[in-house]
C-alpha cells in the first residue's frame, strides 16, 4: 500500500525530529526527560512524537515549545524548521516568496512603500517576539 503524501510529510519530520535529538544528546539535550522538563512538556509526549504514535500531526505549539526547550539547553536559536527538517524543503517557499514579491513589484510605488512597510513590520514583530520566547525560556531553564 501506497504512503499518501501527508503520511510520508508526516514521517519525513518525525524522523528529522528524532535525528535532532540523537546529534543533540550530547550537546545539551541530555535526555527525553530534561529537553520536556525544559520544554514544559510531557516526556511521554516526545516518546509518543518519536515513535509515531502521537495524533496524526505534530502540532505547531508543541514543536514551538520543543524548539524554546532545545534552546535553552543548547544555548543556541533552535527553530521548528530545524526540529523537523523543514529547512531542507525551502523550494516551495521560495517559489511562493517570488510570486509574492513579483505581485509586489506590480504594485503602484504609493501601495509598495506601504506593503513594504507591512511586511517589515511583521518580520521585526516574528524576530521579537522569537528572541522573547528563547529568552524566557532560558531564563526559566536557569532559574528552576
Amino acid at each position: 500500500m501506497e504512503m499518501r503524501q501527508d503520511d510520508t510529510n508526516r514521517e519525513r519530520r518525525r524522523q528529522a525530529l528524532q535525528q535532532f535529538y540523537e546529534l543533540n544528546k550530547p550537546h545539551g539535550l541530555k535526555s527525553v526527560l530534561r529537553w520536556a522538563t525544559i520544554s514544559g512538556l510531557r516526556e511521554s509526549t516526545i516518546r509518543q512524537l518519536f515513535n509515531g504514535s502521537r495524533p496524526k500531526n505534530m502540532r505547531s505549539d508543541t514543536l514551538e515549545k520543543l524548539a524554546a526547550g532545545a534552546s535553552s539547553l543548547l544555548n543556541r536559536p533552535v527553530s521548528v524548521s530545524e526540529l523537523t527538517g523543514a529547512e531542507h524543503d525551502d523550494k516551495p517557499k521560495n517559489e511562493t516568496i517570488e510570486r509574492i514579491l513579483t505581485l509586489l513589484e506590480q504594485l503602484p510605488a504609493e501601495a509598495l512603500a506601504r506593503e513594504q512597510q507591512r511586511i517589515a513590520d511583521a518580520v521585526e514583530l516574528h524576530r521579537l517576539r522569537t528572541t522573547k520566547r528563547f529568552m524566557i525560556r532560558r531564563l526559566n531553564s536557569r532559574l528552576s
